[in-house]
């Protein structure tokens, strides 16, 4: 029954917002696919320990990547 309760809980929850905004990028966006992270760094929240210390990568387009970590 507990799943029951959570699908009837989730259905009722209000909207998260709009699926497009006047602020979204142009359907063409991003143009050449490229993705570039340099030494980054983030924490959870404020007064946490970093969580990324430094990451640095860039990928090009139609390049696959794999994402491993603790979570």
């Amino acid at each position: 029954m507990n799943t029951v309760e959570r699908v009837v809980h989730y259905a009722h929850l209000p909207d998260e917002g709009a699926l497009q905004t006047p602020d979204d990028p142009p359907a063409s966006w991003p143009s050449a696919g490229v993705l570039e992270f340099s030494d980054v760094k983030m924490r959870y929240r404020e007064g946490l320990p970093e969580v990324l210390r430094g990451v640095s990568f860039r990928t090009l387009p139609a390049e696959k990547v794999g994402i491993v970590g603790r979570t």
